[in-house]
């Protein structure tokens, strides 16, 4: 009996053992079969053009350089610049319409930026002071030199003095306080800032005098004929000047950049808090201020900037859209012995002209 169990377990003992041999023999026929495939599969991708056998390079004109990136890498596509707006000169038509005397600017003009044509006018291709309109070129100069508009500037003594004695306005920056570019951009606009101003030009261009010149360069880039600048906040100057139409196209060149824009629209603003500041400045639109309350008929304001001196009396230069259409508008008007006389000017004349097609036309003799 126990021989015979012996017997059993040998036979049961072989069996297992042919049992492991057989399966390790699978696993390495499967791996072998594996490695096959793989190696056959690899030739078959294998780029026909290869070279078979010779190592060296080859010396043909038609071959790459060794700094070509390998033919199976797609080609990065270029870096280009961020598109600049483009301007172009509203034109004079038969349709151009004489504003009447019921507006009391000297200087205006009414645009259509659909087709860049001119609406209605009143000497607005004459020369003449723009005050404070001039900050939204210093905004287009500021903003197309400046890489980051959260880096911090020190606002002086020697910036603000200056123009605080020449009773120029202030956004309310402090001597030695440090806030942000983007605080001073807003600064310069809304409340029509000049120390706001001075200090993003000596920001951007080292000197007063220096971006000023660039202000001129981008007048001339933009084929403005009749604007010179002396200086950024637009104080008086014998050679500092501009004409209705050519304020409206620096308008409508602002409006393009959507950070511009922003800040041109802008009611309220609150800046950065400093050790000056705790709370932030509140600054407000010196537009809007005066303007809600007194929209004009069918069209909506949505963007402009005010502007006084003594000599150029109080100015005005706002971005309007229609309330129907779309369609946008600019209208811009200039020495109005009222403080609210611009504003009532805009409601007059785009409430009159932007959606009426059948407006009589009045002979005017300041019509340029």
């Amino acid at each position: 009996m126990e021989r015979r169990r012996a017997i059993i377990a040998a036979r049961q003992e072989a069996q297992r053992r042919a049992r492991r041999i057989r399966l390790i023999a699978a696993c390495i026929l499967g791996v072998v079969l594996l490695i096959l495939l793989a190696v056959c599969i690899r030739a078959c991708t294998r780029d026909d053009t290869a070279p078979t056998g010779n190592t060296e390079p080859e010396t043909s004109e038609t071959a790459p350089s060794v700094t070509d990136p390998p033919e199976t890498e797609p080609e990065a596509p270029p870096i280009t610049a961020p598109r600049k707006p483009t301007v172009s000169r509203p034109q004079m038509t038969a349709a151009t319409e004489a504003l009447s005397g019921e507006i009391g600017s000297t200087y205006a003009v009414l645009i259509s930026l659909k087709d860049h044509t001119v609406i209605a006018a009143r000497s607005a291709n004459t020369r003449m002071h723009p005050a404070s309109m001039t900050k939204v070129m210093s905004l287009i100069v500021a903003y197309e030199h400046i890489e980051d508009l959260s880096a911090p500037f020190t606002v002086t003594s020697t910036i603000i003095d200056p123009v605080y004695t020449a009773g120029a306005s202030l956004a309310g920056f402090s001597p030695n306080e440090t806030v942000t570019i983007l605080d001073l951009l807003y600064g310069m606009i809304l409340p029509s800032g000049a120390e706001a101003s001075v200090a993003l030009a000596e920001h951007v261009a080292g000197s007063e005098d220096a971006f000023a010149d660039l202000m001129n360069e981008k007048a001339a880039e933009m084929g403005l004929t009749d604007t010179h600048f002396e200086n950024c906040t637009g104080l008086t100057g014998t050679n500092h000047y501009s004409t209705a139409v050519e304020m409206a196209m620096i308008l409508d060149y602002a409006m393009q950049y959507e950070e511009c824009a922003k800040i041109l629209s802008t009611y309220q603003y609150t800046t950065t808090p400093t050790e000056k500041h705790p709370e932030g400045i509140l600054l407000e639109s010196t537009m809007f201020s005066r303007m809600y309350g007194d929209e004009p008929d069918g069209v909506t304001i949505i963007a402009g900037k005010t502007g006084y001196t003594d000599r150029a009396r109080h100015c005005l230069m706002s971005y309007a859209t229609d309330d129907t259409t779309g369609e946008a508008y600019i209208f811009v008007s200039a020495d109005n012995s009222e403080k609210f006389g611009p504003v009532f000017d805009a409601i007059e004349v785009y409430s009159a002209y932007a959606k009426s097609d059948d407006v009589p036309v009045i002979a005017d003799p300041y019509l340029p």
